[in-house]
Formats: C-alpha cells, structure tokens, sequence
C-alpha cells in the first residue's frame, strides 16, 4: 500500500479542537471543500491522494469511489491515460439510496452497488477491487485500454483472472460488458508494463499467435533471460524499448541482451516507443523475425523453459500470492534489473 501524506477534511466543531470553530471557518484560514467539510487553506489539494479524501469524505454510506481513483487509491501502477474522459475525474459509483450534488471533477454514475461493493481502505469508501477493475475495464476508451487496465491490476496481484471472471459472470445489463468480457479473454496475469500489452495484442493481432508474457528462458549453460514476449513453438522473442533505452548504460546492457539471444537461437522483434506513431514497424519486425526462424529451424536452439532445481517459476497471481511476493511479478522472477541475467547456474532463484 502507498505511503500517504493528506489532510483530512473536518467538520466545524464549537471548541476548536476537531475542527474550526464556526467563525474561523468563515475566514481565510480555512477551505470548505464540500457540504460541511473544511481544510487548511494552505492544503495542496491538487494532489490525487488529497483529492480522493477530500471527495470520499463527503459521501454518504450508499456511495463508494470506484474506477481508475480506488484502483490508484490501493496501488495499482501504470493507469495513466486509460480511462475513458480523463484520469482526474473521480468516479464515484452511488446506489438508489444515495443522493450527490455533482461537483467539479467528480462524476457521479449510478451503476448499483451489490451488498459486498462497498469497503473502507484507509478510511476511504471504495468498491471492492474485482468491482472497480470491472468498471475501468467496462468504460476503457477502447479495448486494448481495457486490456491494460486489467494487466496493471493483475500486476499489482490485487485480483485474479478467475476473480474477474467470476465477478463478470454476475453483470448482466450493465454498460458496455461486452467490452468487459472480451477484455478478460485478452487479459494477461504476467504483463510488466502497459505497453508489453499493446506489444503483445499487436501481436495477437498479426500473427494469430498468443506469446507467453516474461517467461524466464535458460540456456543450457545456465544464463537467465526474460523476454517481455515469447512464442516458445516458434523461437521468437519479442522486446518493448521505451526512451529509458536510449540511454547509454541501459543500450550497452541490450546488445548484451541481443548477444544472449544469438547464443540461445531466439529471433527477436523490438517494439520501441516511436512505433506508436507508425503501428505496422513492429509487424513488419515481428514477421521479419518469424521468417528467421523458419529459416533457421529448431536445430540451433539451446534453451529450455524449464526451471533447473531450485526455481520457483511465478508466471501467475495465485503462485505470487502463495510466495507472498509484495512487489508484484517482475520482483519475483529475478531479482535485480529484469535485463540482468546469471553469469553461472544457480546464480539467482526465482
């Protein structure tokens, strides 16, 4: 859970001591920030954190924030430009027995809430997790943000697949479920990034072929190596470059990535971050490296997917919770840089 520094909004309060008196609440030194409710006037309330409590603490028991704001609220990483009007509006789901005033970035939406919807997490009303995913998911701008809305929540080990599924079962005429239930058939439990994602629906997409996300690959001579992609029938492994590649240190490190993948027989296609300005330069790669591996064959192939004795091979959200693996599943694959493998058999356990 993410450390928090915010203000919590008070009421006014007679003596002074929980809150500004009625008259000092009049004046400069405190905001109101919603019906009854004050703060500091020198509180940063642009902050998301502050926002979000500022928000939930003025929602009556029958309303809960939901969506992007209560996945952020409880940790899950990478949602930024996903949602459908804006990652600053919160959204707040309220039921037939709550009525809200519409109020500067808040959207109020009137999806109903089941009876175990609703939880506190750090003093903030939120809809439970399978809950909120589902409604990022169901109100994506487009299908492969919805995707990534998943994958980020998987990352973060806050739900599972089967959680999600179980959860989707129960909606029926809720917006956009469709959308929902496509998502989950894409969805991945081991996706490290937002753009692994768009990288590997592209590659769905082109080559009619499902590669395995960060799956560990060992050479026989016992070196580590962990494509973001992975077609293991084929032998071709595909790589996300963000700008962070075009740093020195961190190319230096990729061509001897690109070394490791000669010596293991693997064709690889990278994505890089100016391919999203022009969608079929990674489709061209991709196809590219399959016709390498045609060409090449099985017979210079020196790799294995299976874990020599000692690993723990935690591809899924059940195996990371078992292990108790707080810090999500590129942590628990390797430890160290991701880019980073072992010089020598046994050198890192997974």
């Amino acid at each position: 859970m993410p450390e928090r520094t915010v203000v919590p909004p008070c009421r006014v309060d007679p003596t002074g001591r929980l809150g500004p008196t009625r008259a000092r609440a009049r004046g400069r030194g405190w905001r109101r920030v919603g019906p009854g409710l004050y703060v500091p006037a020198d509180t940063d309330s642009t902050t998301f954190e502050q926002r979000v409590v500022e928000v939930a603490a003025g929602l009556p028991e029958a309303a809960a924030i939901t969506g992007i704001a209560a996945l952020r609220w409880i940790g899950v990483e990478y949602l930024s430009g996903l949602a459908d009007r804006g990652d600053d509006v919160i959204d707040v789901a309220v039921d037939d027995r709550a009525a809200l005033a519409p109020r500067p970035g808040v959207r109020l939406t009137n999806d109903w809430l089941f009876e175990a919807d609703r939880v506190v997490v750090d003093g903030v009303a939120l809809t439970r997790v399978a809950r909120s995913v589902s409604f990022a998911v169901r109100r994506a701008r487009s299908l492969s943000a919805a995707v990534r809305i998943l994958d980020m929540a998987l990352r973060a080990d806050v739900v599972d697949l089967a959680e999600m599924q179980r959860y989707a079962a129960g909606l029926r005429c809720r917006p956009e479920v469709r959308q929902l239930r496509t998502a989950l058939e894409f969805a991945d439990e081991n996706a490290w990034s937002p753009m692994e994602t768009v990288m590997r629906l592209e590659w769905v997409e082109a080559m009619r072929r499902r590669p395995l996300t960060n799956r560990p690959v060992f050479h026989l001579d016992g070196r580590l190596l962990v494509p973001d992609l992975l077609d293991p029938e084929w032998g071709v492994a595909g790589e996300y470059d963000g700008d962070v590649h075009n740093q020195t240190r961190v190319r230096e490190r990729d061509h001897d990535r690109d070394e490791l993948y000669r010596d293991l027989g693997l064709q690889v296609a990278r994505m890089t971050s100016t391919d999203l300005r022009a969608p079929f330069a990674f489709v061209r790669r991709l196809r590219a490296a399959y016709g390498r591996a045609e060409l090449v064959g099985r017979s210079s192939r020196c790799w294995t997917l299976a874990p020599p004795s000692g690993w723990t091979v935690r591809t899924t959200v059940a195996a990371r919770r078992a292990a108790g693996d707080a810090a999500g599943p590129r942590a628990a694959v390797v430890t160290g840089e991701k880019h980073r493998f072992s010089a020598g058999r046994g050198a890192s356990r997974m």
